[in-house]
């Protein structure tokens, strides 16, 4: 015999707050959109926007590398600079005087506009 589901009202809206968001697009790192959408009842559609939205930006890789400039005038002092990695194709260097607060600033700007 098959089991039958009677819906007696509207269904409403779930609401995913942005950490639940961005847990389950974490989880396609290790898994298939698919097979989370289903463990979740998350419409495909709906993974996958959540995906392009907070998939790509979601983290900001942050390397020090010598700055080409000073090297070039001292090549046994070579002054760090601060190298933010937003996608294989865009890169932001900063000089290392730069104050931490307004990067950090900055980096939650960037969240925010992506």
């Amino acid at each position: 015999m098959k089991n039958i589901q009677v819906i007696t009202g509207v269904e409403r809206k779930r609401r995913f707050t942005e950490e639940e968001k961005r847990a389950f697009v974490a989880e396609v790192k290790t898994s298939s959109l698919t097979s989370v959408a289903r463990r979740h009842g998350i419409a495909h559609s709906v993974l996958h926007s959540w995906k392009k939205r907070y998939g790509s930006s979601a983290f900001a890789t942050v390397s020090v590398a010598p700055a080409p400039e000073l090297s070039k005038l001292l090549p046994s002092v070579a002054a760090p600079s601060i190298k933010v990695h937003l996608s294989p194709s865009c890169t932001l260097e900063f000089p290392p005087t730069i104050s931490p607060a307004f990067l950090a600033e900055f980096i939650k700007t960037l969240r925010v506009l992506s």
